[in-house]
């Protein structure tokens, strides 16, 4: 049975977490300031490089940032 969604944290100095959901193609970004942003239609590929990548800031640039359209999403009942 595959997965619906994959959350990752990460050892960046500009993101903390992501959650995709391989369903609806959705990118949630949660940065170290607390703001998340919400990626649509990005592709299992794209987030697969992103997610894995030595340096996941500049992955984010690189692969979803400039390719995707971000807006801006507040997470109610959010577990730190």
């Amino acid at each position: 049975m595959k997965k619906i969604t994959e959350r990752c944290t990460y050892k960046s100095q500009t993101i903390k977490e992501s959650n995709y959901n391989f369903e609806t193609l959705s990118l949630i970004i949660k940065f170290l300031d607390g703001i998340s942003y919400e990626y649509l239609g990005v592709s299992e590929m794209a987030y697969e490089s992103f997610s894995r990548a030595d340096s996941i800031g500049k992955s984010f640039t690189r692969l979803i940032r400039f390719n995707y359209k971000g807006k801006k999403i507040e997470i109610e009942n959010e577990i730190n």
